[in-house]
């Protein structure tokens, strides 16, 4: 096939140019020689060079029919190399195959006397062992297998370090199908890589579970962005002092046959699958349509979006921001970037780099749910933001609660001391509001105030201003309860 796909390619170009196909013979025989070698060493391989899953099924079907208690006390092994990508580019495919051969080796000289082990993906393999159906002995197996790879492997002269991860899966624990029994492993493979590498993880139903709600919701997520109906709410943030609106949150919204409901857990399969980075965008580009607008209509506030730490992590983020600033320069003045606390506690020179591009670009920069732990505030001061969000756990404990008095009073002192701008979020009633006021916060955001408000309805707020000594929220909606919250008293 990839001869005659060649010859044909070389007759196409014989009437354009000698030169040409001379080119041509000479990248097309290297190409059919790359990939005859490249088979050839496949095939001298053996069973393990040639990842079939379907293999591994038939192995586990075939290790059940030979069971004495038909595959009862069967544990299927994946087991997976955490660096192989790395491996292939820093030393081409030819020594990644050779090392993918050791491994293998090495999983076989793990376990003397096991020979089903099987090539299950590109980096990946199955290991079946009768006679486990204890957990605590399975974990032991994954132990060896993780342990056995503290060695490197040696090859062709290279001295290459590579870890594994494992996951196990019991038939012991009423998975009895042999497809089953191979997805389990696959799911605890996928939960140690996620917790962290070299480790081992044994099937739980409840991650399983958590795995099908997420791909559920990511395809909920992608049909509603391909179907059009995903769309943005505007919560106001509002000045403490005088409640004068001083810009929005960006929040998402789907559209659903039971009305509008937020992501919710729809962004955390987002960003696990690296949807993030389209729905970010999408976002982005959605309130610079819609403050653009305002701005038409006489409203000139700023609209925060938030950034994912997996968002600003992709390669194409930057290049994405550079574009859109390139098509409107003003956009930075318009558009306020809210980065979660977590995001912080990524590479911190990598993470600086792209907050101080940020920032020379002209946006501000706020970091959200600040006081989780994630970080310190002599980290903060190194990194070029102005403002921080005060997580809504620790508003809600207000004003009653001395340790969330004491934790916010001593983060708003401390930002101002640095010159930020301090946010709480959460806002509920107008005692929280009164305390804040009262320790010096100088913006909030919360149902006292407004929910996430349509378009139009975010237009309204912003325009009409407040009512004296009033919050903003009865002029717009009732409070949740259904009573007027009472006027904010000054501080005495």
């Amino acid at each position: 096939m990839i001869h005659s796909i060649m010859r044909l390619l070389m007759t196409s170009l014989q009437a354009r140019s000698k030169l040409l196909n001379q080119c041509a013979i000479g990248i097309g025989t290297a190409f059919v020689a790359m990939l005859t070698q490249r088979v050839k060493y496949r095939s001298n391989q053996g069973s393990e060079a040639a990842p079939s899953r379907a293999a591994c099924i038939e192995m586990i079907e075939q290790a059940c029919t030979r069971s004495p208690d038909n595959g009862a006390e069967i544990a299927v092994f994946m087991l997976d190399c955490d660096s192989f990508a790395m491996i292939n580019d820093a030393y081409g495919y030819g020594i990644g195959d050779l090392v993918l051969a050791e491994v293998f080796k090495r999983i076989r000289s793990t376990l003397p006397g096991q020979q089903n082990v099987l090539r299950a993906g590109e980096d990946a393999f199955a290991i079946l062992i009768d006679g486990i159906a204890d957990p605590t002995t399975a974990l032991a197996v994954g132990a060896r297998f993780v342990d056995a790879f503290d060695a490197p492997l040696i090859t062709r002269g290279q001295t290459i370090y590579t870890g594994v991860s494992v996951g196990i899966a019991l038939a012991s624990l009423n998975i009895l199908k042999p497809e089953a029994l191979l997805a389990a492993a696959e799911s605890g493979l996928r939960e140690a890589k996620r917790v962290g590498r070299c480790t081992v993880r044994l099937y739980d139903a409840q991650v399983g579970l958590r795995e099908t709600r997420s791909a559920n919701a990511l395809q909920q997520l992608r049909t509603a962005y391909d179907s059009g109906d995903l769309l943005l709410h505007y919560q106001p943030k509002v000045n403490l002092v005088d409640e004068t609106c001083l810009g929005f949150e960006a929040l998402l919204r789907l559209r659903t046959r039971n009305g509008l409901v937020g992501p919710g857990p729809l962004i955390e399969a987002a960003e696990r699958s690296g949807f993030i980075s389209r729905l970010g965008e999408w976002v982005f580009n959605q309130a610079a349509v819609q403050v653009r607008l305002w701005n038409s209509q006489g409203l000139f506030l700023p609209i925060a979006v938030n950034l994912s730490a997996h968002q600003m992590q992709a390669p194409r983020f930057m290049a994405f921001i550079d574009a859109q600033v390139a098509l409107d320069p003003k956009l930075p003045s318009l558009i306020e970037l809210e980065i979660t606390e977590s995001a912080l506690a990524l590479d911190q020179i990598e993470f600086a780099g792209v907050l101080t591009r940020l920032r020379q670009l002209g946006f501000k920069i706020q970091v959200d749910d600040f006081g989780t732990g994630y970080s310190t505030m002599g980290f903060v001061s190194k990194m070029p933001v102005e403002t921080l969000k005060i997580d809504r756990s620790f508003i809600s404990g207000l004003p009653d609660a001395k340790d969330c008095k004491q934790i916010v009073r001593a983060i708003i002192v401390m930002a101002h001391e640095l010159g930020l701008t301090v946010v709480a979020e959460g806002i509920e009633t107008s005692a929280q509001a009164l305390a804040l006021r009262c320790m010096g916060c100088d913006q909030g955001q919360g149902f006292l105030f407004a929910p996430a408000l349509p378009p139009d309805a975010a237009f309204q707020f912003a325009r009409q201003g407040p009512a004296p000594g009033q919050c903003h929220q009865r002029a717009i909606e009732p409070s949740r309860n259904g009573n007027e919250p009472p006027t904010l008293v000054p501080c005495t």
